[in-house]
Order: C-alpha cells, then sequence, then structure tokens
C-alpha cells in the first residue's frame, strides 16, 4: 500500500489566462444559421456565449466582434444556451486589448495604460 502523503492529488485543469468579465453582441455564424450572440467572457483563447441553440462539441462555428474579421471557434462545452467556445487562432494582443478597453464590465474595466488611474471598486 503507498502512503497517502506520496499520492499525487488529481490535476485540476488550468486555463490558460484568466477570463474577463465583458458584455458585447457578436454575429454568431454555424452553418447555414445566423444570429447575434451576447459574449459574457472573453479571453484570448476563447469566450463565453449565451443566445444561440443546441451546439455539440468540437461543431466549428464563427463569430464576428465588433470592428474585427469573423473568426473560427469550436465549440468546447455547451448547457443550454451558453456555450464556452475555443478560437481556432488566440485573438492577437492588440485585438483583445481593444474588445477589453470597448466592452469590459466597468468595474473590472483595465486602465488606459499610464493613466495612474485605481481601478473602480
Amino acid at each position: 500500500m503507498i502512503p497517502a502523503a506520496t499520492i499525487a492529488p488529481a490535476s485540476t485543469p488550468r486555463r490558460r489566462e484568466s477570463r474577463e468579465a465583458v458584455e458585447m453582441f457578436a454575429h454568431f455564424r454555424h452553418g447555414a444559421r445566423r444570429c447575434t450572440v451576447m459574449l459574457k467572457d472573453l479571453t484570448r483563447h476563447g469566450a463565453r456565449i449565451e443566445g444561440h441553440g443546441a451546439l455539440q462539441r468540437d461543431e466549428a462555428i464563427g463569430l464576428a466582434f465588433p470592428g474585427l474579421a469573423p473568426v473560427l471557434a469550436f465549440v468546447a462545452w455547451c448547457n443550454g444556451p451558453c456555450a464556452g467556445i475555443e478560437f481556432a487562432e488566440p485573438l492577437r494582443p492588440q485585438q483583445y486589448e481593444s474588445l477589453l478597453r470597448d466592452h469590459a464590465l466597468p468595474a473590472l474595466r483595465p486602465d488606459p495604460p499610464g493613466s495612474g488611474l485605481p481601478l473602480v471598486a
């Protein structure tokens, strides 16, 4: 029998980056179906969307963010009207920062570089 102290705890999957809370509309495309969805959180690698129909894991979708060209993404998980998606290619840092600047929730919005202002509590 192996002593309990030598058994490694089960690993918990870790995100590559922390999620940023946002509220923005995006144009969603899944096959011939198109609609507008709400993004609720965002990283450079993916997002959580709400307001679509049923999706299956690993399905390909298209998303068009405000002011950006459409991106290809894949469904990572789906729970009713919510889904986690992973972008085929991470957003470029400039794209990501622009989306956060314009759509992050006010209490969580990052300050402009060099502003020296504290975050709103």
